[in-house]
């Protein structure tokens, strides 16, 4: 029975962990529409798991100034993946924000983990048997912010906090995860793309001006392509092209308008733009759209 006492508690830690390390990142549409607050903003104080930050511009929701943010990295993962996902004194981003249903909790998790964490993980195995367990958040600022309505939490610790470097941003619409390895686009054209996307995915209405630009765009980048498969390409994703890039801005700020030029990129070698031309074509109601569509699935060589 000695024996087993320690084990059920190693038991209980590890499951613990595991859960806390289980998540599933939502896809921009998702992201785009459901975050209740969505801003640029610069780190005035920085940290593992948690960062004070203050609003620079707006895109969604409504937010009077300084705020907390948590839920940007993940305990379990090794040191060098912590640090690099660490906020930072001055750094900006691009945050997509949603309220977190148990603060507390968080940052009691965050705060065993800082100090001492196999005595506190056995001691929170312990809790489970028992029920009941010290709180280490206590009368903190954070939890203070928190009753006020001042702390958000990104989406998950690999989605929702695009980085800024200069007048560039990271970020790849092809997914949300991950952004910090992701290509770097002008900060201006973002901006310009982020207003349009959330109107429409929030409220349906559309920035003409910036579809045009972007089925242009495509047009341009589509002649520059090879339209049938080379004997290089490879069955496996590379990375985001400029073709790609343009179709997902397109196709998330609600371009909807079938285009010739779209079966030239179906028969292509560009595997990323043929996995967001099935996306966008999935939500044009043209006839054509369909008919392209159905011939994308019906081919075994794609990834679509």
């Amino acid at each position: 029975m000695r024996r087993l006492f320690p084990l059920c508690c190693a038991v209980l830690m590890m499951s613990g962990l595991a859960r806390a390390s289980m998540w599933s990142d939502p896809d921009w549409k998702e992201m785009l529409k459901e975050s209740e607050l969505i801003a640029l903003v610069e780190v005035i104080e920085g940290g593992k798991y948690v960062a004070k930050v203050r609003p620079l511009t707006v895109f969604q929701g409504e937010i009077g100034g300084e705020f907390y943010v948590i839920g940007f990295n993940n305990s379990s993962w090794p040191a060098d993946a912590i640090e690099t996902g660490s906020f930072r004194e001055n750094q900006r981003y691009y945050l997509f924000l949603v309220r977190h249903e148990r603060v507390a909790d968080y940052l009691d998790s965050v705060a065993r983990v800082e100090e001492g964490p196999l005595v506190r993980f056995i001691a929170d195995g312990m809790s489970r048997i028992f029920g009941s367990r010290p709180s280490f958040s206590g009368a903190t600022p954070v939890m203070k912010a928190a009753k006020l309505g001042l702390v958000w939490s990104v989406w998950s610790p690999s989605a929702g906090d695009l980085p800024v470097n200069g007048e560039t941003v990271r970020y790849d619409l092809l997914q949300t995860s991950y952004p910090h390895g992701a290509p770097e686009h002008d900060r201006a054209e973002f901006d310009r793309f982020l207003r349009a996307a959330v109107a429409y995915q929030t409220g349906g209405s559309t920035d003409s001006a910036l579809l045009n630009d972007a089925q242009q765009a495509i047009r341009l980048e589509a002649a520059t392509k090879p339209v049938r498969p080379s004997a290089s390409a490879t069955t496996e994703r590379e990375q985001p092209s400029n073709l790609s890039h343009w179709l997902g801005i397109y196709f998330l700020a609600g371009g909807r308008t079938y285009d010739k030029v779209f079966e030239g990129i179906a028969a292509g070698p560009d595997a990323n733009a043929r996995f967001m031309l099935a996306r966008l074509l999935g939500d044009i109601a043209e006839e054509p759209a369909r008919r392209l569509l159905l011939a994308m699935l019906e081919d075994d060589s794609t990834i679509v």
